[in-house]
């Protein structure tokens, strides 16, 4: 995998480790419903707009050409 999609991976994985990261009280399912750029929680709003960010439109296009895939 190269350097720009193991970047792009890992931002990913950063956003699911923001959205699965519930609160006391909070219901993982009404988490999960919201939609990361609108989400309660800073910190997923947060690991979306790094993800997004125009920089990595590169990335996230060969990514979703299936870049993961080695």
């Amino acid at each position: 995998m190269d350097q720009e999609l193991k970047r792009i991976q890992d931002l990913w994985l950063v956003l699911d480790q923001a959205r699965y990261a519930t609160r006391p009280g909070e219901s993982l399912l009404d988490r999960l419903r919201q939609d990361p750029w609108t989400h309660d929680d800073s910190a997923v709003r947060s690991a979306w707009e790094a993800l997004t960010s125009p920089e990595n439109l590169a990335g996230l296009e060969q990514w979703s050409q299936g870049g993961f895939e080695s």
